[in-house]
């Protein structure tokens, strides 16, 4: 897996050393099933916005919460109930609160995701 290829140079140093801890954590679950999503998760939180959000250039949160803001039709954005299930780090909540939302809850298997989320 070469992810560097598909980032910026601002983001390469964070990228590389996720890059490492997934190959290290690959191996580690390829020899023992007792890794899980979550650990996984936790460790890639670290750096997770950093590679994802701006070594990657990933806009999808802030695109579909502006799709949504604009199709929303009469619902008045503070009145939707937003459930975002997989919430990671935040980015999408984040971007959601962005553009008018209020009553956003999350829920992520990663602990150390939801920390950093509850902080945005």
């Amino acid at each position: 897996l070469n992810l560097l290829s598909m980032a910026t140079s601002s983001g390469q140093a964070a990228l590389a050393e996720w890059e490492q801890k997934l190959n290290h954590y690959g191996a580690i679950h390829r020899a023992d099933e007792n890794v899980t999503a979550n650990e996984l998760y936790d460790d890639f939180s670290e750096v997770y916005d950093e590679v994802v959000g701006k070594a990657w250039g990933y806009d999808a949160p802030k695109i579909c919460a502006q799709m949504l803001a604009k199709n929303l039709g009469d619902l008045q954005h503070e009145d939707a109930k937003i459930l975002d299930f997989g919430c990671g780090t935040g980015l999408s909540g984040q971007a959601l609160y962005d553009v008018g939302f209020r009553n956003i809850i999350g829920c992520d298997i990663s602990e150390k995701s939801l920390e950093k989320s509850q902080k945005r």
